[in-house]
C-alpha cells in the first residue's frame, strides 16, 4: 500500500469526544503474538458495534493492517452479540503485521475512545529491536492528542501531495511506504517506542490528522520525517546487533515537514536541476498549475470531471503532451510557516507545477512533476502520440525566454482583467468553478494571429458552473485570457457564458445526429452501438463511484452518473448522452459526451479494460428502426417506472433515486439471455434508498426494464405488473432465486412482502458462517428486487436467507469468478 493512501485512508483521529467511552476489550491475535497461524484477525468492543460488512468501504469504520501485500482479504462480519468484529483473510508466513483501529461507532452513537494499535507476527519468534526517538517538541502539534503514528518501512516515502493516478496499480512500487512497525508518539513529549523490530534498514514516518471544529470534512495532515542532514530527503537507519549492542537503538528523531507554495519561477529553477542530467541539452518550453473553487475540490475528491464550454481550439499543453493535470493539495502556508486552509484563489503560487520541457534530438516533450522537494521525471511523448492541434509541431513552440513575468505577478493580472469577477458568478453553494494557469506559446489559441508569430504566453482558462434553485436556471461560463508573458500586457480574452432552463434537452437520435460531425472528423467511420443517460432526484446528482458511465457499461464496475447531466424528469430527454461507438480496425469501442451544442471525445476503450469475457466485435450496432428515447421512457414509465417513483413519494421515509437510461446491445446483463443473441435493448435501471432513523440502517429498492430497442416489446420486468389498473398486491411473503445464477460480481435478488415489514436477507457461507448482510430494514408492501456485490467472496456455493415477520425461507447461490 503506498504511503499515501494511507494518508488518505487514515480518518480523523479523536473526532468526537461526547457522548459514552467506546474501547477495545481484546483483539485475536493479541499484541504482541508470535507464531501466528490464523484465518481471521477479531477486535471486541465493550459495547455493541455499529458496523455493516456490506458496506465496509464506504463505511465510517476504520480498520488498516499491514503489509497490504502480504494479506488476502476475504470480508468481514459481525459476532451474533455484536460486540466483536471479525475480519477474514489469509496471512502471509515469516511476516510481521501492524493493525490499526482508528475509527468505530457504538449502536447508540458512541465513538471510539482512541485508535488502537497491535502488533503480532507469524515469524516463529518476534523481533529482537527497539527503536525510539522524538518527533522534535517544538514541532509537535498539541491539537493531536494520542493521535500521532510513527511507521517505520522498508521504503521512502514519495513526498508528492497529489498523486491521484498512483491509485491505479501501474503505479505499483514508485513511492511505497508500507508501515512494517508502529507506535503511537508521546503528545506532551514527542517521544515513541516501537518494540519488536528486526534488524534491517527503515525509514521512519509520522503521521498525524485532525478535525477542523468548523468543518469537520476538512482534513488537514502533518507529516514528520527522518531528516538528520536536514536537507528534505528523507533518511534511513540501520539496526542490527553491532549498532545496537543492547537492542535498543535511540535518537531517531523526526521533524515535521513544512509545506511552502512556490512561483513558477522557483519551480523553474527546481527543474533545471533534474533537466540538467537529462541527454540532448533539452530546453525549457513552459509549466502550468491548476485551481479549484474549494468545493469543488471536495465534491470531486481532487479531481474535476467537469466539461464545460470545451473549445476544440482550446487546446492546454497538458492535453498535448497527453497527460490531465495532476491537481495539488491547495494548501496555504500563514507566515508562521503553519498549514492553516486549502488555496482557492488563483495567486500565482502553488504547492506542485508541471513544468515541460523539449529534446529536440528525440522531438519529443516531457513533463516534470515540480514541488518545493524536488522533481519528479514523467515519460517522453514523440510527436506521434502528442495531442496538438492540427498544423503544429513541436519545433515550432518557443522556449521559454530567459526573462518574463513571475506567476504572482501575472495572476495579479489576469484576475483584475476579469478573473475576480468571473469566479465570483460561481461561488457558493450552488456553484464551483476551476482555474488552468499555463505558461507555454499556445500560440494556436491567440485568434488575433494563431501562428509561431505569436508571442510566448501565460494562459489563463476558467470554466464555471452554478444552479439557481429559485428559478430552476442553470449558468455555465468560460474565460479565456492571454498576457504576452514578457510584458504582461493582456492581448486577447474570450468568453462565453449565459444562463439556461434545464427544459431544454435532446432525444437519443436528436444525440445521434448531433454526434456524426464528430465521428466524420475521426478515422475509421466508427459506428454508433448506444449511449446513456441518467435522472436523480437529488438536486444536483454525483458520480456514486467516480466512474464515467463507459465504465459501467464495458468494465461494469458499479453504477455511475454521466457528466453535465442535469435534473428533469425520465422522459427520454436529457441535456447530455453519453454514446459509444466501435472502431472495427482498432478493435476498440470509444466513448464521447453529446449536448445540444456540442459533441467531444471522451476516450478509447480497448479488450485490455474489460472485466467480463466478450469482445467489442459481440456488440451489435444501433439500427436505424429502433425507437427513440422519449417512446421507450414512456413505455418504462408504463410499465413500472412511474409507479416505482410514486410509491417511494408516498412512504415515511425520505427516499433518492437514480434511474440510468440505456440503448446499448448489453447482453451481458440481460437476465433471459446473457449471450450475443439477445436483442438490442432500452435499458431502464433504477436505484433508490433512504435511512431509517428508527433502525438507524439504509433501506434500498431497485426496478430494472429491458425494452426491444426495435419494436418497444417489454422483454423483462424485475418485478411482476398486474395487468389491471391497480397492481396486485401480493398474496403472501416470498423469496425468488437470484439472478443470474452463477453470477460474477453481481447478482440480483427477488422478494415480495404481502405486508409492511422489516426484512432481513443475509449470506451464508455453505459451512454455515454468515458472510454478509445484504438488507435489513423496512420495506413497504409489493414486489422488490435488491442487487448485491459479492466481490470481495471467493468463489463457491452461497445460501442466501430473508427473515420478514414469521417468514424465513433459504435458497442456494453460485459465485463463479
Amino acid at each position: 500500500m503506498k504511503f499515501l493512501i494511507l494518508l488518505c485512508s487514515l480518518s480523523l483521529f479523536g473526532s468526537a469526544a461526547s457522548a459514552q467511552i467506546l474501547n477495545v476489550v481484546s483483539t485475536y491475535p493479541a499484541d504482541g503474538d508470535f507464531a501466528v497461524d490464523t484465518d481471521s484477525i477479531v477486535i471486541t468492543f465493550n459495547q455493541k458495534i455499529n458496523f455493516d460488512p456490506l458496506f465496509l468501504e464506504e463505511s465510517d469504520f476504520s480498520f488498516f493492517i499491514g503489509p497490504e501485500d502480504s494479506v488476502e482479504k476475504l470480508g468481514a462480519s459481525l459476532s451474533e452479540d455484536s460486540l466483536s468484529v471479525i475480519f477474514y483473510g489469509n496471512l502471509a508466513p515469516n511476516t510481521d503485521y501492524v493493525a490499526l483501529l482508528e475509527y468505530a461507532e457504538g449502536i447508540n452513537g458512541e465513538i471510539l475512545e482512541s485508535p488502537y494499535l497491535f502488533h503480532f507476527t507469524t515469524f516463529p519468534n518476534s523481533g529482537q529491536f527497539v527503536v525510539e526517538g522524538y518527533l522534535t517538541k517544538e514541532d509537535l502539534s498539541t491539537e493531536f492528542g494520542e493521535n500521532v503514528i510513527v511507521y517505520l518501512s522498508d521504503e521512502s516515502i514519495n513526498i508528492e501531495f497529489d498523486d491521484n493516478d498512483c491509485m491505479d496499480e501501474e503505479c505499483d512500487g514508485d513511492g511505497e511506504a508500507e508501515p512494517m512497525y508502529a507506535s503511537f508518539a508521546d503528545p506532551t513529549t514527542g517521544f515513541y517506542s516501537i518494540p519488536s523490530v528486526r534488524e534491517g534498514t527503515y525509514f521512519p514516518i509520522a503521521i498525524g490528522l485532525f478535525f477542523d471544529d468548523e468543518n469537520s470534512e476538512d482534513i488537514i495532515p502533518e507529516l514528520y520525517f527522518f531528516d538528520p542532514d536536514s536537507d528534505y530527503e528523507p533518511n534511513s537507519f540501520e539496526i542490527n546487533s553491532t549498532i545496537a549492542p543492547n537492542d535498543t537503538l535511540s535518537g531517531i528523531d523526526l521533524r515535521k515537514l513544512e509545506l511552502f507554495p512556490i512561483t513558477f519561477s522557483e519551480a523553474v529553477e527546481i527543474a533545471q536541476d533534474e533537466i540538467n542530467n537529462l541527454e540532448n541539452d533539452p530546453v525549457i518550453i513552459g509549466g502550468g498549475t491548476y485551481y479549484a473553487a474549494f468545493d469543488m475540490y471536495y465534491e470531486k475528491n481532487g479531481e474535476s470531471n467537469l466539461k464545460i464550454n470545451q473549445k476544440s481550439h482550446n487546446v492546454t499543453p497538458t492535453r498535448f503532451l497527453n497527460n490531465k493535470p495532476k491537481q495539488p493539495s491547495y494548501i496555504e502556508i500563514d507566515d508562521d510557516g503553519e498549514i492553516i486552509d486549502f488555496i482557492s484563489t488563483p495567486n500565482g503560487l502553488q504547492i506542485q507545477w508541471q513544468i515541460y520541457g523539449y529534446d529536440a534530438v528525440k522531438d519529443s516533450v516531457f513533463s516534470l512533476e515540480i514541488s518545493p522537494f524536488g522533481a519528479l521525471f514523467n515519460e517522453y511523448i514523440g510527436a506521434e502520440d502528442a495531442e496538438l492541434p492540427e498544423g503544429v509541431e513541436f519545433t515550432s513552440i518557443k522556449p521559454l525566454p530567459e526573462v518574463y513575468i513571475n506567476s504572482d505577478e501575472a495572476a495579479s493580472i489576469i484576475e483584475n482583467a476579469g478573473g475576480t469577477s468571473f469566479r465570483a458568478q460561481f461561488s457558493g453553494e450552488e456553484g464551483f468553478w476551476n482555474m488552468n494557469l499555463e505558461a507555454l506559446h499556445s500560440y494556436w489559441d491567440y485568434e488575433l494571429d494563431p501562428t509561431p508569430n505569436a508571442p510566448v504566453m501565460w494562459r489563463a482558462e476558467y470554466s464555471g458552473f452554478s444552479y439557481d434553485p429559485e428559478t430552476s436556471e442553470y449558468t455555465d461560463g468560460y474565460l479565456l485570457i492571454l498576457l504576452d508573458i514578457e510584458t504582461g500586457e493582456v492581448i486577447y480574452t474570450d468568453s462565453e457564458g449565459g444562463s439556461f432552463n434545464p427544459t431544454s434537452h435532446i432525444t437519443f437520435d436528436e444525440a445521434v445526429a448531433i454526434s456524426d460531425t464528430l465521428l466524420d472528423q475521426l478515422p475509421n467511420d466508427p459506428v454508433i452501438i448506444g449511449g446513456a443517460t441518467r435522472y436523480s432526484s437529488f438536486d444536483i446528482a454525483f458520480n456514486r463511484t467516480g466512474k464515467m458511465g463507459s465504465d459501467r457499461v464495458y468494465s461494469k464496475k458499479g453504477k455511475s452518473i454521466i457528466d453535465n447531466e442535469f435534473i428533469v424528469d425520465p422522459d427520454g430527454n436529457a441535456f447530455s448522452w453519453e454514446m459509444y461507438a466501435y472502431d472495427a480496425v482498432k478493435d476498440s469501442a470509444l466513448s464521447f459526451i453529446v449536448t445540444e451544442f456540442e459533441a467531444y471525445l471522451d476516450g478509447y476503450f480497448s479488450d485490455n479494460d474489460l472485466e467480463e469475457d466478450f469482445s467489442f466485435s459481440d456488440l451489435k450496432p444501433i439500427t436505424v428502426n429502433h425507437i427513440d428515447s422519449d417512446s421507450a421512457a414512456f413505455l418504462i414509465d408504463a410499465e413500472g417506472g412511474l409507479e416505482f417513483r410514486s410509491k417511494l413519494s408516498e412512504l415515511d421515509s425520505e427516499w433518492y433515486w437514480e434511474m440510468e437510461l440505456e440503448i446499448l446491445h448489453n447482453f451481458f446483463d440481460y437476465p433471459l439471455d446473457n449471450t450475443p443473441n439477445a436483442p438490442v435493448t432500452w435499458r431502464g435501471d433504477y436505484y433508490a434508498w433512504a435511512y431509517d432513523e428508527g433502525s438507524e440502517s439504509f433501506l434500498m429498492d431497485s426496478l430494472i426494464i429491458y425494452l426491444d430497442a426495435e419494436t418497444g416489446a417489454v422483454l423483462y420486468s424485475s418485478i411482476p405488473v398486474s395487468n389491471e389498473d391497480e397492481p396486485e398486491t401480493p398474496e403472501e411473503f416470498s423469496l425468488s432465486q437470484n439472478y443470474p445464477n452463477p453470477f460474477n460480481p453481481t447478482t440480483n435478488i427477488p422478494f415480495t412482502l404481502s405486508e409492511a415489514s422489516r426484512v432481513e436477507i443475509s449470506v451464508y457461507s455453505i459451512l454455515g458462517q454468515k458472510v454478509a448482510t445484504i438488507v435489513n430494514g423496512l420495506y413497504p408492501v409489493g414486489s422488490h428486487n435488491i442487487q448485491w456485490d459479492a466481490r470481495n467472496l471467493a468463489s463457491g456455493v452461497y445460501i442466501y436467507r430473508m427473515q420478514a415477520g414469521g417468514f424465513t425461507q433459504t435458497k442456494k447461490m453460485i459465485l463463479l469468478k
